[in-house]
């Protein structure tokens, strides 16, 4: 289900992030034309949960999310999306909930999530950051794991598609798990650029 505004909780920081090609920078009311356009790409329509332009709005508005374009940077172009929840979360537990990259196989996904990372740990000091990834998109749970994300197991049949359940890998990354200084960070990304996994993300979130 799309998010609703909380009833507590600060609005989380929205910094522009920057890393080697990437900028992620807070989508505006005149972008989400594009992020739902992208979600219901033909590539995209099968492994994203399809939201209204008024499920992104009132995500943009939530103090629980953050909702980014990713663009590149030596152009400007927009390059896809991503939705982070859980910042009013108790427990410091962060939810890439949805990450959808338009240019697919040029790695963009993995430096996103490396961003993404750094945002978590180093911005707001929370202790966990998860995902889902569907049980058999195996490309995709390759390239988190690669990324240093553990799967903790599965949430069997979670997710409802029709008349039949889905079954979802449940991956995630501790804070004493992230690499905490730039020399294993660089060592981090020469390892795992270049090799972009077909899907950067698990089919339908919920």
């Amino acid at each position: 289900m799309p998010p609703s505004e909380p009833v507590h909780g600060k609005a989380p920081p929205q910094p522009v992030l920057a890393g080697r090609r990437l900028r992620l920078r807070p989508t505006g009311d005149a972008e989400i034309d594009f992020v739902v356009a992208l979600e219901r790409h033909s590539e995209n329509v099968d492994y994203i949960e399809q939201w209204s332009h008024g499920a992104h709005r009132s995500c943009i508005r939530s103090a629980d999310c953050t909702h980014w374009v990713i663009e590149e940077l030596h152009t400007g172009d927009p390059v896809g999306f991503v939705v982070l929840e859980g910042h009013c979360d108790p427990n410091d537990c962060l939810l890439l909930r949805r990450l959808v990259i338009a240019r697919k196989g040029r790695g963009f996904g993995k430096e996103a999530v490396a961003l993404l990372a750094g945002y978590c740990f180093e911005v707001l000091a929370f202790h966990r950051l998860w995902l889902t990834v569907l049980k058999g998109n195996e490309p995709a749970r390759r390239l988190y794991r690669r990324l240093g994300f553990v799967t903790e197991g599965v949430s069997r049949d979670s997710v409802k598609e029709g008349d039949h359940y889905l079954s979802m890998y449940v991956m995630s990354m501790l804070a004493p798990e992230y690499p905490d200084s730039q020399a294993s960070r660089e060592a981090h990304w020469r390892d795992n650029a270049g090799h972009p996994a077909p899907q950067d993300t698990g089919r339908k979130q919920p």
